[in-house]
């Protein structure tokens, strides 16, 4: 899995298996911030031991610095940095705080090699002896793809230890959102005949994920979960004259977005739009720029910092990292990573942004 298209949550915990969150590995210390009085510099140095070298991670800065991805915008608020002999010299933009880098360093985008299994193969990862934060306790990984009943079925026989995808998402945050980008023609009226029409609690229920309710307080309310509970929208009357096309792109093989596309095609016709559905693979998703009279629905990963997450969004949604217009952006779904635990299976982590971690998980002995 490219790091710049871990948008799912089920996707990002696979990737953790191979590579590291930088957060996890650096030490984080403020080297200058200044005062309000001082014109001085904010800098932060990130220590990052022995096993991480600091090269290693700017050619991963300047990797998606010069990507397409929305998640450029993790570093948005990076001014510059300087490589030292076992550490990074970050300044940050001072409206930024140390927070806000820690979050864009906990970003499945910003991980980095080594992690704590290798690959084998494309469903068995061995223990890494060399892993920054020691071996793991776990000698191997197996990996198995199954439909959600068949891994239901092989947990209770107790064929698998930990699944991914099922189970509780209670203690996770919100972070994965589903979002819905159109473009500059379609306007206000598009984003009100898609609020009036979209039904966040069915397609929680339908789709085993939550509304964007969730992520109320980690985004502005006009973008976040405000709109997901109530109707805000004015009512609207069906365009005159020829129904306007709308070209809506997907990813064609996630079946969950297929249905939100067919849904949205049926819901926005009374509306005085045809949609037709094109969809493409999950590369074309992450390199497509669409036109003005197009819509594109797509996920996004959304780091815990409010600011960084807003900025994130505006990425996705622009293709630029920083923009005074409210993004043509609506959030549809948002959801955690879920994992159903073997009981003797102990100390599986989650970490800030969600994301499941087996390097310190152990199985428990049985004693006589």
């Amino acid at each position: 899995i490219d790091p710049l298209q871990a948008d799912t949550p089920v996707d990002a915990a696979v990737l953790m298996l191979a590579r590291t969150p930088l957060c996890q590995v650096a030490q984080l210390s403020i080297k200058e911030m200044p005062s309000r009085s001082s014109t001085s510099k904010s800098i932060i140095q990130l220590h990052l031991g022995d096993r991480i070298s600091p090269n290693d991670v700017e050619a991963t800065f300047n990797r998606l610095i010069a990507s397409r991805s929305p998640y450029r915008a993790l570093l948005s608020g990076v001014v510059s940095w300087r490589v030292s002999d076992r550490h990074l010299e970050i300044e940050i933009d001072p409206s930024w705080t140390i927070d806000d880098l820690d979050s864009s360093l906990c970003h499945p985008a910003l991980s980095v090699l080594p992690g704590p299994f290798l690959r084998v193969d494309q469903q068995r990862f061995e223990a890494n002896v060399e892993h920054p934060q020691g071996r793991p306790f776990l000698d191997a990984v197996q990996l198995s793809f199954l439909t959600a009943r068949h891994a239901d079925r092989r947990f209770r026989n107790r064929k698998v230890d930990v699944v991914y995808g099922a189970g509780d998402r209670k203690s996770a945050p919100r972070l994965f959102a589903s979002v819905l980008v159109f473009g500059s023609e379609l306007g206000q009226r598009f984003r009100d005949a898609v609020e009036k029409t979209v039904d966040r609690q069915f397609l929680a229920r339908f789709l085993g994920a939550d509304t964007t309710a969730p992520m109320f307080g980690l985004l502005p309310a006009d973008l976040g979960g405000a709109l997901s509970e109530m109707d805000r929208s004015p009512a609207i009357s069906p365009l005159p004259g020829p129904r306007q096309s709308v070209t809506l792109f997907f990813e064609a093989g996630r079946s969950d977005d297929r249905f939100i596309a067919e849904r949205l095609q049926i819901k926005l016709r009374p509306f005085g739009y045809r949609v037709v559905l094109r969809g493409v693979t999950r590369k074309e998703i992450n390199d497509l720029k669409i036109d003005p009279s197009d819509a594109l629905l797509r996920h996004v990963a959304l780091p815990p910092s409010p600011k960084v997450a807003l900025a994130v969004l505006r990425a996705t949604a622009t293709g630029e990292k920083e923009t005074l217009q409210p993004p043509n952006l609506i959030p549809l779904l948002a959801t955690a990573l879920a994992v159903t635990v073997d009981a003797k299976v102990k100390q599986v982590e989650i970490d800030r942004m969600g994301i499941a971690h087996l390097e310190n998980a152990y199985w428990e002995i049985d004693r006589p």
